[in-house]
């Protein structure tokens, strides 16, 4: 099923008499309370010696499916939209996929006035644009990767 379609067909089912302040608290109160739920079955399997039960897997991450749809409806952004940005978000972050180095040293952990490493020489960040970073010191001035550098 396509998200969209999903979201149009989902949003049949929204209890049309709250105001926009009680749908955005319910939903995302509900949201966070199945997330939980997904989260409890994976911790009887882990910590408790239950079996994996992906059925209630499935329909919990349905339920949190629906409240995430929900959310985006009452934002009117489309799930479309917010799959478009999380991937767009990730691959920016992790441009040749997962790895430790690249989760330490993401863009949002970069601000302006930042020192960092850089071929053994220390720079201060002047500039983020994407993954790059401007910096510089007093010899030199340098367009880099923020995955080749190490923040001090």
């Amino acid at each position: 099923m396509e998200l969209n379609k999903y979201q149009e067909i989902a949003l049949r089912t929204h209890n049309v008499e709250q105001n926009v302040s009680e749908a955005l608290t319910n939903y995302a109160l509900g949201l966070t309370g199945e997330a939980g739920e997904v989260a409890d079955n994976i911790k009887k399997h882990n910590f408790h010696g239950h079996d994996l039960n992906k059925d209630e897997i499935v329909k919990e991450l349905g339920d949190v499916l629906w409240y995430v749809s929900s959310l985006a409806s009452m934002c009117n952004v489309t799930l479309d939209e917010v799959a478009g940005h999380n991937l767009n978000k990730l691959g920016n972050r992790y441009p040749n996929g997962f790895n430790p180095l690249n989760s330490i040293n993401r863009v949002e952990s970069f601000k302006i006035g930042d020192k960092v490493l850089f071929g053994g020489k220390e720079y201060n960040v002047d500039s983020i644009v994407g993954n790059t970073l401007l910096i510089s010191n007093d010899l030199d001035d340098q367009q880099v990767n923020l995955f080749d550098v190490e923040k001090i």
